[in-house]
């Protein structure tokens, strides 16, 4: 088997896993549901048989940003770096904002597929 099938391989069997997984934690689910064991404002720990589970309710938050602007006292400001915006910048405006950024390289992502 060469590495561009084994890579495939272990991607199909990452992907049943993760569904198998979710299938798994929806019956938990359920199952603290049904008994209560559910803090939807927080986590919760409860015990079955042997195991101990933990299961957190985390809120996200999305603001809207032209909403929030009218009250920036309110709202902590984000800043974004923008990299399509930033290869249109002049090269005095780049300048300014490569002092103002970090740039670090992150973990490379593969993408295989067969051809057909």
């Amino acid at each position: 088997m060469n590495k561009y099938s084994a890579w495939l391989d272990l991607k199909e069997g990452i992907k049943h896993l993760t569904e198998k997984l979710h299938e798994i934690e929806a019956e938990i689910w359920l199952e603290a549901e049904k008994n209560g064991n559910l803090n939807p404002k927080g986590g919760k720990t409860f015990e079955a048989g042997e195991f101990k589970i933990t299961i957190n309710h985390i809120d996200s938050v999305k603001v809207d940003q032209k909403f929030a602007a009218d009250r920036p006292e309110l709202f902590k400001i984000k800043y974004e770096f923008d990299k399509t915006q930033y290869k249109n910048l002049v090269t005095s405006q780049k300048s300014y904002v490569d002092e103002a950024i970090t740039i670090s390289p992150n973990k490379p992502n593969f993408k295989v597929v067969r051809n057909d």
